[in-house]
């Protein structure tokens, strides 16, 4: 017979409540005195601990023990982290902790790993809940990556031509216009308007940058991260992405963990726990607040369907209604990460060809105010 967890589940084996900790750095472990624990609060990344899980998925559903996994794991994991947290996992599970109580402790694993894993124990299918959870976190890190990549490249483009305005307007013109004043000639008038223009910028920059900074301080301090989020997700198009994209991060820890045998409560708080968004994990408490007082899953998500779209917000209210919940909220999660990156392939093809617009402007730029009089003062230097 195929052995779970040393031969044991743990003191605490049963389905996961609402409130109980399972991760955040090292706790303390009831029954558990005299074993050394480091501490390891650096968190893998989440393709690594994707790996480890389906790894240890695999060797679980060979039937080999346990510990006898975990030791294959410490030999094949993709990361020192995730190695040193396993021989941990080994240290603790031999002492007669359960899996997810280990993992726990070490503070290297995503909540939503610890969590299904807690399920998984509870009802014999750690199998299958280690490959949900790895299911989860490689479609998390896709899409943020793709995302990211996305509304990056334009901003540090515009980032890197900005920059070379600022050099040109606020040192080598001014260093071409000290030369001219030097041998008494005029400047030719492309120069004199970005000389112009520099002198103009310089208070507005210093001002501007003053408010950005005393605002992100305020902002830091009183805890509004969710105001900025707000903003961005009134930018057309890049703010449908990010919404998007964060809805079906969320959503598709929802549906792993539903799957997995966490209740809906505890299914929307893990939810709620794993992103890193504000506005989304308001509303994820806000709907299991509502859940709690008696109203159906599809009613409560309602109130927030500007968040969360109408395609995911029918699919709940169905899924809820018919049995289906977690197939549902995954589909639709899949429309949407694919509706996102669709957007931000069509917001990258009409960007590129603005960059390129602003790079010929700002080529054109140097070429009159810097060639022009570089050009003009070899001429006068010759006679």
């Amino acid at each position: 017979m195929r052995l779970l967890l040393a031969g044991r589940i743990g003191d605490r084996g049963g389905p996961p409540r609402d409130g109980d900790p399972v991760s955040g750095g090292v706790v303390c472990n009831e029954g558990m005195d005299g074993v050394k624990v480091m501490r390891l609060p650096r968190r893998a990344p989440d393709p690594d601990v994707a790996a480890w899980a389906r790894s240890l998925a695999a060797l679980y559903e060979a039937g080999v023990p346990i510990l006898r996994a975990l030791e294959v794991a410490t030999r094949a994991s993709p990361s020192p982290s995730l190695g040193q947290a396993t021989r941990e996992l080994q240290t603790r599970v031999r002492a007669g902790a359960s899996l997810w109580e280990a993992m726990a402790h070490t503070g290297v694993f995503p909540e939503v790993l610890t969590r299904l894993v807690r399920a998984g124990e509870a009802s014999g299918t750690l199998g299958s809940s280690l490959r949900r959870a790895a299911d989860a976190l490689e479609a998390r890190y896709r899409l943020r990556s793709r995302t990211t990549t996305a509304l990056l490249y334009p901003m540090l483009v515009l980032v890197a031509l900005g920059g070379a305005a600022a050099i040109t307007v606020f040192v080598a013109v001014p260093a071409i216009s000290s030369i001219y004043g030097a041998v008494g000639m005029p400047l030719p008038l492309p120069t004199r308007l970005l000389l112009s223009v520099g002198k103009a910028a310089r208070p507005i920059i210093l001002i501007t940058t003053v408010a950005a900074t005393a605002a992100a301080v305020l902002v830091g301090l009183k805890g509004r991260v969710g105001l900025v989020e707000k903003i961005v997700h009134r930018i057309p198009w890049v703010g449908r992405i990010v919404k998007w994209a964060q809805a079906a991060e969320a959503w598709r820890v929802f549906a792993a963990a539903y799957d997995a045998g966490i209740p809906v409560t505890g299914s929307l708080e893990l939810a709620a726990h794993g992103t890193s968004s504000a506005s989304v994990r308001a509303a994820l408490l806000r709907t299991r607040d509502t859940v709690l007082r008696g109203t159906p899953l599809g009613r409560a998500v309602e109130r927030d369907e500007s968040l969360w779209g109408p395609i995911l917000t029918t699919c709940v209210a169905v899924g809820d209604e018919s049995g289906r919940l977690g197939e549902l909220v995954t589909s639709a999660c899949d429309h949407m990460e694919h509706e996102a990156r669709v957007l931000a392939d069509r917001l990258s093809s009409l960007v590129e060809p603005a960059l390129l617009i602003c790079a010929g402007g700002l080529a054109l730029i140097v070429a009159l105010g810097l060639y022009m009089p570089i050009f003009n003062l070899a001429s006068i230097i010759a006679r």
